[in-house]
């Protein structure tokens, strides 16, 4: 009988990921509107800078490890990899929302901007959706073909590019899974990251083209997954010894406060998705966060149109440089997120989750 596979703990890094973008997105709208943010604090400056992307580094790196751990996990059960129950799993995933979120900011916002001035106290969003050049038949196309991450920004979709890295991943991992045997799989993902990463050390050509595409950063996700699956007994002891978790966190901090590489920072996420998922004394499991987890894609994936609109409401009540403006700012930005993404997923991706576990799933 088909199951769900489930690891404890990652929800809660899902939520904290999800809600490290939102934060990153409130400060630097209201940067870039000119407001009060605290990316004009000069200390702060290199984390909140860096907190949404290190945010998304963080989804990249789960997704890695529990993709590959689910694989390894139907290759053992199977003796195989069911390509194409896996893209049809990914399909009835990934695809709802992203295709949802195209008709908001492709259809619906310049719909609603044309047909309103609500949101002219907007000036930098309503300086992109006038720009007639992200509304191009060539812009539509690569967001239609999960090819976001090579177009330019488009308001209520730009968040997407790290959707459409995740399915060019896809394109490569599970053939991978499937093709090679267990000694030689951890010589492909190794020469896989390595040969991303020389490339990029080298400027090689298409170097910014890669750039755009950080599958090394899933692929160390991959290598944990790996190594926990076929070393779980021996790797277990250490990743329930309290020391070594702080110290996990501390390093974190520091990659999050300081300007180091983004290596670094995926391989400490690394680590501390195997601290999270062993049970220990000391841990970072919350009910809250757990099921703000659960509805994360949804409050990853609708936040900036929540925001967009939370802005221009606050507008109505007080001027920007008052305190209260960005009081209700983040509380409308917020509320209205997590309200839209419950619904999403109780109505919406709830059911085909229910679907595709039904039709295409392989575990036992």
């Amino acid at each position: 009988m088909a199951a769900k596979f489930f690891f404890k703990g990652l929800n809660e890094l899902r939520a904290i990921a999800a809600l490290s973008v939102i934060f990153h997105h409130l400060e630097l709208y209201s940067f870039r509107e000119k407001r009060a943010s605290l990316f004009n604090v000069p200390f702060l400056e290199n984390f909140i800078s860096n907190l949404g992307k290190n945010g998304v580094y963080l989804f990249f790196v789960l997704s890695g490890f529990l993709i590959t751990y689910l694989l390894l996990k139907e290759k053992e059960q199977q003796q195989d990899v069911r390509i194409k129950d896996f893209y049809l799993r990914r399909v009835f995933r990934i695809w709802p929302l992203y295709f949802i979120l195209f008709l908001v900011a492709f259809v619906f916002i310049p719909l609603l901007v044309s047909q309103t001035t609500f949101f002219d106290s907007e000036t930098y969003y309503m300086s992109l959706i006038h720009d007639a050049e992200r509304y191009k038949t060539h812009t539509v196309l690569l967001y239609l073909l999960l090819l976001s991450n090579f177009a330019l920004p488009v308001v209520g979709a730009s968040q997407s590019w790290s959707v459409s890295v995740e399915e060019q991943f896809y394109l490569i991992w599970p053939h991978l899974v499937k093709r090679f045997s267990r000694r030689k799989l951890l010589l492909a993902f190794i020469f896989l990251f390595v040969g991303i990463l020389a490339y990029q050390v080298l400027h090689l050509p298409y170097y910014a083209l890669l750039k755009k595409i950080p599958l090394e950063i899933m692929a160390i996700g991959g290598v944990f997954a790996y190594c926990w699956f076929y070393h779980k007994n021996i790797l277990e002891k250490y990743f329930r010894n309290n020391l070594l978790f702080a110290a996990n966190l501390g390093l974190l901090f520091l990659g999050l406060l300081y300007p180091l590489p983004k290596i670094f920072l995926a391989v400490m996420f690394g680590l501390l998705i195997l601290f999270v998922i062993t049970d220990r004394s000391i841990n970072l499991r919350n009910k809250t966060l757990a099921w703000l987890g659960t509805i994360s894609y949804g409050i990853y994936m609708y936040h900036p149109f929540m925001m967009f609109l939370s802005s221009a409401i606050s507008n109505k009540f007080f001027r920007q440089d008052d305190g209260a403006y960005k009081i209700l700012f983040y509380l409308l930005t917020i509320t209205f997120t997590i309200a839209i993404s419950y619904l999403s997923y109780h109505f919406i991706e709830k059911k085909l989750i229910a679907f595709k576990d039904k039709k295409f799933s392989t575990l036992k």
